[in-house]
This record gives structure tokens, C-alpha cells and sequence, in this order.
């Protein structure tokens, strides 16, 4: 990121910290994060602390956490910790689904044609999103969930047990994003199959 003369005179005039500024434009560049010099004097002018969001970008990145400028910017607005929220934001949670919901207690499972028996549980790994709120943010996740209906609806559809097996692993993307749909973060989608009653 290269400042100009024009962008100190302008920096200058604004009341921006040049050297604030300067700083954080070297860690950006040496850690090779995409933020331009309009964003960093943005954050300095709204009375954000540039360090501490440049060093936030650096750990989320170090964390492998999905966080933009824009969301570590909001957080060191909002007077949040930075480095809480993003740690936070790296552990990874995991929400099982073993019944089909909507008002169904009964468990996720079928006999097919061929006599056999399959119960199967739905394992979704996500993370929680990075937000000024994060120490108070819940599971928004239904009770139930359209993942479980869609694997329902191909086991139904499945002849055999090996048929449904097949059918499962065609369809592990679509699966993925209905789960990804309801729950923002999601990492994984695992299913899980025993043998039923």
C-alpha cells in the first residue's frame, strides 16, 4: 500500500493519525491483507482504533476465522473485544439432528424393501459468528431443520440401504447448503448411520 504526499496533505487536513495510519498500512501489507488506505482513514475518522482492528485481521487470519475489515471494524466500534470475540469465533460447535421435528419426536430412520433398517443422525459443525454481541449470542438453529426432511425424503426414496448410501453421498453438497442456509458458519455436515430397531 503505497501513501502519496497528496494522501498525507489530505490525511493532515482531516485530522486523521498519520503515523497510526502509516503503521497499520505496513502490518497490512507485510501480512498481505487486502485493506486499502480509504478504509483505514474511514475507521480513524469514525474514532476506531486502527491498531487494534489491523491486529484483529492479522489473529483472524491466524485463527482461520471468517472475519472482513467491516466485522472487526464493527466490533472495536461497538466498544466489543476484539480478540475474545474472534477466539470465540475459532471453536467449533456441533448440533446433532437424530429426529425429523416439525411436532415428529420419531427418529430419523427406515426400512427398506430389502428388510434392512437405518437410523441416521445428522452432525452439522459451525462456528459463531463474529458480531459485537457474540457473548450473548444463542443457536439460532430450528428445532427442526430442513436437512433432516431432505435425507428423510431421499431415504424413502431409496429401495435398499446401499441405494440410500449412494444417494447420500451424491447429494452431501446440497445437504450442506440447506444446513448452511439455516445456520450462518457452518464448517461440516457428517451422516451418520446404525442399524435400526
Amino acid at each position: 500500500m503505497k501513501i502519496r504526499i497528496r494522501d498525507y496533505v489530505q490525511m493532515f487536513f482531516l485530522k486523521v493519525p498519520v503515523l497510526q495510519v502509516r503503521r497499520a498500512a505496513k502490518i497490512c501489507e507485510a501480512a498481505g491483507l487486502d485493506v486499502s488506505l480509504e478504509a483505514l482513514q474511514m475507521h480513524a475518522m469514525a474514532g476506531g482504533n486502527i491498531r487494534a482492528v489491523t491486529d484483529g485481521l492479522v489473529l483472524a487470519r491466524e485463527l482461520a476465522v471468517d472475519a472482513s475489515w467491516s466485522d472487526v471494524c464493527m466490533l472495536d466500534l461497538a466498544g466489543a473485544e476484539i480478540r475474545p470475540a474472534l477466539e470465540h469465533a475459532a471453536i467449533p460447535l456441533e448440533i446433532e439432528f437424530s429426529t425429523l421435528g416439525y411436532g415428529k419426536d420419531e427418529p430419523i430412520e427406515w426400512r427398506f424393501d430389502d428388510g434392512s433398517t437405518l437410523r441416521l443422525t445428522i452432525h452439522v459443525r459451525f462456528r459463531f459468528p463474529v458480531c459485537p454481541g457474540w457473548r450473548e449470542y444463542g443457536v439460532m438453529f430450528p428445532r427442526h431443520s430442513d436437512v433432516a426432511l431432505a435425507a428423510w425424503q431421499l431415504m424413502t426414496a431409496s429401495p435398499t440401504a446401499g441405494a440410500f448410501l449412494d444417494e447420500i453421498r451424491q447429494h452431501e453438497q446440497t445437504l450442506f447448503d440447506l444446513a448452511a442456509s439455516d445456520l450462518k458458519g457452518v464448517i461440516s455436515l457428517r451422516v451418520s448411520c446404525n442399524e435400526g430397531g
